[in-house]
């Protein structure tokens, strides 16, 4: 089953900008790579209005 990754919308309004961009996506890479193979192990489930989405 593919997983699909979505960011909340304030994932990039504030922190991330001032990473520098080569480590931004690294970031961004690990997160994705971890989600999408196991998100069962590393990703939470949805809470509150978000919950089964």
């Amino acid at each position: 089953m593919p997983y699909r990754i979505f960011y909340h919308h304030k994932v990039n309004e504030k922190d991330l900008p001032a990473i520098d961009k080569t480590i931004r996506k690294r970031i961004f890479r690990a997160i994705e790579i971890r989600l999408m193979t196991e998100p069962e192990k590393y990703g939470d489930p949805l809470r509150k209005p978000l919950q089964g989405n």
